[in-house]
């Protein structure tokens, strides 16, 4: 930007833009403003050169919007509305934010009940499984069918399809009938 001070810029009118050729060949303003645009000189150092570039000033637009009343009015009275309404809103969340932690709490106690009761159901089948075994342990031992290790295999057969377990656990299981058998 030229660092001229402001009143060494000149601001002309109509006339100036008539008269332009005749004000770059006498005088030696390197700024200066038309009505329509901006001029400016350069000089240059080694010999008598003159540059000059011209642009166009765009027209002024201050001021030339008309604002419409009753559209700003009308506008104005829907955001009023929609922030009462947006506050309303609001203000019902907060009043409904305690109901909505107790009832996420509740929630998640039942979750905590559902589990334990099934772990439940599941330790109750595991020992119905288990005690369907040794009766037929019994069973078989007391009427002479088989020897034990036929039974012992076909315990771990009939253990592990009603349980669907690993077959270390069903082993695990059979050895406690077997003890629970010959013990009790």
């Amino acid at each position: 930007m030229d660092r001229r001070r402001f009143h060494t810029t000149f601001v002309g009118g109509s006339k100036t833009t008539e008269l332009l050729d005749k004000i770059l060949a006498e005088t030696d303003l390197r700024i200066f403003f038309t009505d329509k645009q901006h001029v400016m000189v350069q000089r240059s150092n080694y010999a008598s050169y003159k540059c000059t570039s011209t642009s166009f000033i765009k027209p002024a637009r201050i001021f030339t919007t008309m604002i419409n009343a009753s559209e700003k009015d009308r506008l104005e009275e829907s955001l009023r509305q929609y922030s009462g309404e947006r506050a309303k809103v609001e203000q019902s969340k907060r009043a409904k934010q305690p109901e909505l932690q107790r009832l996420l709490i509740e929630r998640q106690e039942a979750e905590v009940k559902w589990k334990d009761v099934q772990s439940k159901i599941n330790h109750k089948l595991q020992s119905k499984a288990k005690l369907d075994a040794a009766k037929l342990a019994m069973d078989k031992l007391a009427k002479g069918d088989g020897t034990l290790e036929q039974f012992r295999r076909k315990a771990k057969q009939d253990i592990r399809v009603s349980l669907g377990m690993s077959r270390k656990y069903v082993c695990q299981i059979n050895y406690e009938i077997i003890l629970l058998t010959f013990q009790g």
